[in-house]
C-alpha cells in the first residue's frame, strides 16, 4: 500500500514537474509578446517621426516654391516609409495575435495539468487517509497482542 503511495507521489511530482515546464514555457511566450509589444511601440514612434518630419517638409515647401519638386519627392518617400512601417506594424500584430493565441492555448493546458494535479492530489490524501486507518488499526492489533 506505501509503495502504491510512493508510486502516486512520484507520478504527482512528475505532473507538477510537466507543470511547471509548461508555465516556464508560457513565461517565455509572455516575454516574447512583450519584447514585440515593445517593438510594435518603437515602429509607432518612429512613424510618428516621419510623419513629423513629412509635415515639417511640406511648411518647407510651401515657403519655398522653387524647390516644391523636391520637398514633393521627400515627402513621397516618407510616405513610402510609413507604409513600410505601417506593413510591418500589420505583420508584428499579426504575430502578436498568434503569439497570444498560443499563450492563451499553453494556458489552457496549464489548467488542465493543474485540474489533473487536483485530483491526483485528491486521490494521494484518499489513501493517506487509508494508510493512517491501516497504521492505527496495526497499532491497536498491536497493543492487543
Amino acid at each position: 500500500m506505501l509503495e502504491h503511495v510512493i508510486v502516486m507521489l512520484e507520478h504527482v511530482m512528475m505532473k507538477l514537474e510537466c507543470g511547471e515546464r509548461l508555465l516556464q514555457h508560457a513565461m517565455m511566450i509572455l516575454e516574447s509578446v512583450t519584447l514585440m509589444l515593445e517593438h510594435v511601440k518603437v515602429m509607432l514612434e518612429h512613424v510618428m517621426m516621419k510623419l513629423e518630419c513629412g509635415e515639417r517638409l511640406l511648411e518647407h515647401a510651401a515657403m519655398m516654391l522653387e524647390s516644391v519638386t523636391v520637398m514633393l519627392e521627400h515627402v513621397i518617400v516618407m510616405l513610402e516609409h510609413v507604409m513600410m512601417i505601417s506593413e510591418h506594424v500589420t505583420e508584428i500584430l499579426g504575430f502578436v495575435i498568434m503569439m497570444l493565441e498560443r499563450v492563451t492555448v499553453m494556458f489552457e493546458h496549464v489548467m488542465m495539468m493543474l485540474e489533473r494535479v487536483t485530483v491526483m492530489f485528491k486521490h494521494v490524501m484518499i489513501k493517506l487517509e487509508c494508510g493512517i486507518r491501516l497504521l492505527e488499526h496495526a497499532i491497536m492489533m498491536w497493543r492487543v497482542s
